[in-house]
């Protein structure tokens, strides 16, 4: 699910569904697995909850990098990077990163 809305700041939010589409294209940069993901239909933001209330269901919070290279369609990939530096594996498990070299070779 994902928070959002303009009275987000005042501790309410709306909220959103995203769904790993599994079916589609996976492309990994930097070892990050990018794939895939669809919004599902917006809830009305006339109906927004209070966060604080929210709080005791929240497991992690992540940030979603949209996969864009240059002279290629941005195809709704994204990596999903956890709040603990964990990521999103291919397979959809939240799993540890490991450095690569090839990241900070010239």
């Amino acid at each position: 699910m994902i928070a959002f809305g303009s009275k987000r700041r005042l501790g309410l939010v709306s909220l959103a569904a995203v769904t790993r589409a599994n079916d589609r294209q996976i492309t990994s940069s930097i070892r990050l697995p990018c794939v895939v993901y669809e919004l599902q239909k917006e809830e009305s933001c006339d109906e927004c909850l209070n966060l604080s209330s929210m709080e005791d269901n929240i497991r992690s919070y992540c940030l979603m990098l949209p996969y864009l290279h240059h002279g290629k369609d941005f195809n709704m990939q994204m990596a999903v990077v956890f709040d603990d530096w964990d990521i999103m594996s291919l397979n959809g498990e939240k799993v540890e990163m490991r450095p690569s070299k090839h990241v900070f070779n010239n």
